[in-house]
């Protein structure tokens, strides 16, 4: 992509099916809070007008005090994915971060539970509805990651200029477009994700989990590659693990029911 930044968003914007403007602002119900050794976690639900609500985890170190550095978390496996002992959410917590594990429209709380045993896979009704409606599931779900932000950025604990993005599994290239189009996006993490549309899905047309990463016509603008040298050194890519790419069965109660 070599326009300037202003067209490199707008053409971004353009294939996933988003607005130029979006109202971010969402509210906020909690539903309860779990207390674990060395953090807190309280269950939050954000809502906006016409739009599919975003189950949220907040976690919070223990003894945070004044304005902390943040983390958006998202799993293609669901929100707690990263909450087994020592897994991804846990070390973010370590470094003093509080995380915001959210689950994108289609994954974990917000997914199409009889899609998987009718369909082609658990989210294929939900891809083709979202292509046939000229809004991608990518697109979607990087709505909700920008909404996620928007939340942080205005959280009383949140240190709004050092706020990051964690994308595991099939969240990654949702990861890396929202952090694209946010400037507010400090560094941003990949674990276990695709690195490409043409190598990872074009060039595998019968994996039956790529369907709801397809963006239609984005290949003529740019590929997921891109996006990545557009980060530079704010993107890095760590190894996946058990604890960041599965639920664990151990897991408390997390969901907002």
């Amino acid at each position: 992509m070599t326009a300037s930044p202003r067209e490199r968003e707008a053409t971004i914007r353009q294939v996933l099916g988003l607005p130029a403007e979006i109202d971010l602002r969402a509210s906020v119900t909690s539903s309860g809070q779990l207390v674990r050794a060395g953090y807190t976690v309280e269950k939050l639900r954000l809502d906006r007008p016409g739009q599919v609500p975003l189950p949220a985890l907040l976690c919070v170190p223990e003894g945070a005090t004044g304005r902390c550095p943040a983390v958006v978390y998202a799993d293609s496996a669901g929100k707690a994915a990263g909450l087994e002992p020592g897994g991804a959410i846990e070390r973010e917590l370590k470094e003093n971060r509080i995380v915001l594990a959210v689950d994108l429209r289609g994954y974990g709380e917000t997914a199409d539970v009889e899609s998987g045993g009718r369909y082609l896979n658990d989210a294929f009704r939900t891809s083709m509805l979202a292509m046939h409606l000229g809004r991608p599931l990518v697109g979607q779900r990087v709505e909700d990651l920008l909404v996620a932000l928007d939340f942080l950025a205005n959280h009383p604990s949140v240190d709004a200029g050092d706020m990051r993005l964690f994308g595991v599994g099939r969240a990654g290239p949702v990861v890396l477009h929202a952090a694209a189009l946010s400037p507010a996006c400090k560094a941003v993490k990949l674990a276990g994700s695709i690195r490409s549309w043409t190598d990872d899905v074009v060039a595998r047309p019968r994996d039956p989990q790529l369907l709801e990463l397809a963006v239609p016509g984005a290949l003529a603008h740019y590929d997921l590659a891109d996006l990545a040298a557009m980060l530079g050194d704010r993107l890095s890519v760590v190894s996946s693990s058990p604890a960041a790419s599965t639920p664990a069965a151990s897991t408390p109660d997390t969901s907002n029911k």
